[in-house]
């Protein structure tokens, strides 16, 4: 078992504040290690990476999502579809 699933596998309600405090910056610290976890995200690959998760890790998934009345629904593909487009 990784130190980092350790971590993760630990009850934070079951933890005291201190304890809880020192698991999350250490889950902190193992996050910013390399490129896999960028610690800043914008909203887009947020929305993204949110819709991929919910579909199973599949990406053609994504798009035939039929979960209409979840909020980023209409945001999955990556784009605001409600932005008016610059006109060529």
């Amino acid at each position: 078992m990784t130190e980092r699933t350790r971590l993760a596998s630990l009850d934070p309600l079951k933890l005291g504040e201190t304890d809880l405090r020192r698991v999350t910056e250490a889950m902190h610290a193992l996050m910013g290690e390399g490129d896999r976890y960028p610690r800043k995200m914008g909203r887009r690959d947020a929305i993204r990476r949110k819709c991929i998760d919910c579909s199973g890790g599949k990406i053609a998934e994504v798009r035939r999502c039929e979960a209409i009345n979840c909020s980023l629904w209409p945001y999955r593909l990556g784009s605001n579809p409600y932005r008016e487009r610059a006109n060529d």
